[in-house]
């Protein structure tokens, strides 16, 4: 559960056809080269190539995954935007 003075991240993960998710979460995981991680509020900038999936943490009772082939994860000041089939 959040309380209001918890900072959340931006997300948004899209496709070159549609956005498949647009919103606030705790936390976003995913996977690349090095294995996986993680990306909490206040991350330092970071870009990477990401495969396997992709989970938003809206922290509510379910998580939300998206099982992808490749893409690109982007985070800067509390937004992450991931590309996916790129």
């Amino acid at each position: 559960m959040t309380d209001e003075n918890t900072t959340l991240l931006s997300i948004s993960v899209r496709t070159r056809e549609k956005v498949l998710f647009e919103g606030t979460a705790n936390t976003v995981t995913s996977f690349n080269l090095r294995g996986r991680f993680d990306i909490l509020p206040y991350h330092a900038n970071f870009i990477t190539l990401i495969s396997k999936y992709v989970i938003v943490d809206t922290g509510k009772e379910t998580e939300r995954q998206f099982d992808i082939d490749k893409g690109i994860l982007y985070a800067m000041s509390n937004k992450v935007s991931v590309y996916v089939g790129i």
